[in-house]
């Protein structure tokens, strides 16, 4: 676990805007997960 971690790390430090792109799907996509109890229908149709 700890050498694939250093692995991202080192991979992630190397393409800062892969890393930026990674983070902000990510967001997106965690963002749409939270807010779906909330508004009851999928806020992305």
């Amino acid at each position: 676990m700890e050498k694939s971690c250093k692995k991202m790390k080192k991979y992630f430090s190397k393409y800062p805007m892969f890393n930026g792109a990674i983070h902000v799907i990510g967001g997106i996509g965690i963002g749409t997960l939270i807010t779906y109890p909330f508004v009851g229908q999928h806020p992305v149709r």
